[in-house]
C-alpha cells in the first residue's frame, strides 16, 4: 500500500508540475521569446527541468516517509510500546 500511494503521488505531482511548467512556458516564453541572453537561457532551462523532475520526487519522498512513520507507530501500539521519550516522573 505504501509503495502504491508513493507512486501515485509521484505521478500526480509530475502531471501537475508538468502542466504548470508548460502553461508558464507558453504564457511567458511565447510573447517574450529571445529576450534572455543565451547564457541565462541555459540556466533557466536547467532550473525548469530540475523543478519538473525534483518536485515530484520531493512529494513522493514526503509521502513515503509519512506512511513509514504511521506504520512504525501502529506497530509500537500493537506491541504495547510507549511513545514517550522523556524520563518518567
Amino acid at each position: 500500500m505504501r509503495l502504491f500511494l508513493t507512486v501515485g503521488t509521484y505521478l500526480g505531482a509530475l502531471v501537475v508540475v508538468a502542466v504548470v511548467a508548460f502553461v508558464v512556458v507558453i504564457v511567458l516564453a511565447g510573447p517574450h521569446a529571445g529576450l534572455l541572453p543565451h547564457s541565462l537561457e541555459v540556466i533557466i532551462l536547467g532550473l525548469g527541468w530540475a523543478s519538473v523532475l525534483m518536485l515530484p520526487v520531493w512529494a513522493a519522498r514526503l509521502v513515503w516517509c509519512r506512511l513509514g512513520k504511521s506504520d512504525r507507530s501502529e506497530t509500537q501500539v500493537e506491541q504495547g510500546g510507549s511513545q514517550a521519550t522523556g524520563p518518567s516522573q
